[in-house]
């Protein structure tokens, strides 16, 4: 597991979230801050003590923000250079400049770097937590759009779409499934085993 995080002056949305995790072998915590201030220093001071005696490798990057392409390319190649070979990555996105938070959602979007985006509100009392999936350009053709559009109103069983669609003659069984397997791979579209019908992801309803 790699850990990206943003930091500011408070770095107990950090704590909270690895605590809640669970921290496991190997795992890597990267810090950014885009300030020497040293209420952040003190803040990744209190990190590192916190985590001391834990298998936890804290590592701390302090970028630039008002040079904004320097900053998006060094950001870049720090990412890319850590995620090689990891299966769970996390962005918490909770602290720092919000300029900062921009760059780093910039590569993620540009990157399509596959990874949990976690954000606690400035109170603590919610956490979002959504795929980077959600920041993708998402390019279907016009059949399934359509599929999505009308599992945006309800949720449909196969035959009901394809009834929807005009029946068989105007599209093919076969053609439907495909493109519900594609939409269900991309997170888009999933299948209720309860009422046997395909419905829209969180995701597809935010996307679509």
């Amino acid at each position: 597991m790699i850990i990206f995080a943003t930091l500011g002056f408070d770095e107990k949305f950090i704590i909270r979230d690895i605590f809640r995790r669970g921290i496991k072998d190997g795992a890597k915590l990267l810090v950014f801050t885009s300030s020497a201030d040293s209420r952040v220093e003190e803040a990744f001071t209190t990190l590192k003590t916190t985590f001391m005696s834990m298998q936890l490798k804290i590592e701390k990057y302090t970028i630039n923000i008002e040079d904004p392409f320097s900053a998006i390319s060094e950001i870049r190649n720090i990412i890319l250079e850590n995620i090689k070979g990891q299966s769970e990555i996390v962005f918490n996105l909770s602290g720092g400049q919000r300029i900062l938070l921009s760059y780093i959602l910039s590569v993620i979007a540009s990157e399509r770097i596959n990874c949990e985006i976690v954000m606690i509100s400035e109170d603590s009392s919610f956490q979002v937590s959504l795929p980077s999936k959600i920041f993708f350009a998402k390019q279907i053709d016009s059949l399934s759009l359509e599929i999505v559009k009308m599992l945006k109103e309800e949720p449909l069983k196969a035959g009901e779409i394809i009834k929807k669609l005009g029946g068989e003659k105007a599209v093919g069984r076969t053609t439907v499934w495909r493109r519900l397997k594609e939409l269900m791979k991309e997170g888009i579209v999933e299948y209720d085993n309860e009422t046997k019908r395909y419905k829209l992801t969180n995701m597809g309803f935010a996307l679509f």
